[in-house]
């Protein structure tokens, strides 16, 4: 006798990957760096040798070289929101802030959530071979307190992703990025996307 099970999960999908190819690495790769460069303050969310741009007034979304990726993103953004996880199609979405991130070997980002942004979009500019990645907490891992720890039912889950790869998840999941053991920095470009109200 054969046992069939189909996955029949009627809820919304929470992360979705997808990929970008437009990008041209030194003239974005550069601005990154500008932009790093600018920056008033360290982010404390960022762990061993890494760095954002998150204090830098100057957004990605707002410079040029990064314009053609955000017209690429912009009716995607539409479709998760309005036909994937059915957010009203008569409200706008807005981006309300970008940031660039590094990290050199050892460099990661603590486990954090970004707030009431609907979505965030994180897009890899650089993701070198042993370059760690994004994890993701389980939301529900308060009901699975039942079951036998183990890693295949840790509270942390990884997504693999690679250079260009673009993920689009809820600003309320929290995540984490795991330790860049390469000697080549990880480049990651974050964006937040709100309703405008």
């Amino acid at each position: 006798m054969s046992i069939v099970l189909k996955d029949i999960n009627p809820f919304s999908p929470l992360i979705f990957k997808t990929k970008y190819d437009g990008w041209d690495f030194d003239k974005v790769l550069s601005k990154a760096q500008e932009l790093i460069d600018g920056r008033t303050e360290s982010e404390s969310l960022e762990g061993g040798d890494s760095e954002s741009s998150v204090s830098n007034p100057i957004n990605p979304h707002k410079c040029e070289e990064f314009k053609d990726f955000y017209k690429w993103l912009n009716p995607i953004l539409g479709n998760v929101s309005k036909v994937q996880w059915d957010i009203h199609k008569e409200t706008p979405l807005i981006i309300g802030n970008s940031w660039v991130n590094y990290h050199n070997k050892s460099g990661y980002t603590k486990e954090h959530h970004h707030g009431a942004s609907v979505m965030v979009v994180t897009s890899y500019l650089n993701l070198p071979k042993d370059g760690g990645f994004i994890e993701f907490r389980d939301p529900l891992e308060a009901q699975r307190g039942f079951l036998v720890k183990n890693t295949k039912n840790s509270e942390w889950k990884q997504v693999k992703a690679e250079t260009g790869d673009v993920l689009i998840f809820p600003g309320w999941l929290r995540h984490r990025v795991q330790p860049n053991k390469s000697n080549e920095k990880r480049w990651v470009l974050t964006t937040n996307v709100d309703l405008k109200v």
